[in-house]
């Protein structure tokens, strides 16, 4: 990841004016790190959750990519430093992606304690948006 042990996204127009995104890039315990939504208030904690390693890095590229979406060949270099094309399964997309689609829909529940879902770009990749709707006093 990077020699910091905090890494900070701002994410414009997806987080809330004065909001930021921190990641402990220091396991917790084992393999779990923490995710932290903070506001430009004091006492600003909105939301953290706890993710795995393989999670992190997948959310981790994803937040890299914004506000883009993140193209599935990222996303597996993240998770497994091969490509599609490296893969055992081959050519065939939709088993090569199996594993990156089950870990994005468990991350899913936990971002959205953010505001924040994860999105599939079809054929493409995957994308982070805003959850627009409810909203919350902070």
């Amino acid at each position: 990841m990077c020699s910091s042990q905090f890494r900070t996204f701002t994410l414009p127009q997806l987080l809330p004016a004065g909001h930021v995104i921190v990641i402990n890039t220091r396991a917790l315990f084992f393999d779990h790190y923490i995710i932290t939504q903070m506001s430009d208030q004091v006492y600003g904690l909105v939301a953290q959750q706890l993710f795995s390693d393989q999670e992190l890095f997948a959310i981790v590229a994803l937040m890299e990519a914004w506000p883009h979406y993140c193209p599935y060949e990222t996303l597996l270099a993240a998770l497994s430093d091969r490509t599609v094309d490296q893969s055992p399964e081959g050519r065939n997309l939709d088993k090569v992606l199996n594993p990156l689609r089950n870990l994005l829909a468990r991350c899913r529940p936990r971002m959205h304690d953010f505001r924040i879902d994860i999105g599939s770009r079809r054929g493409l990749g995957y994308q982070l948006h805003r959850i627009e709707g409810v909203t919350r006093t902070y």
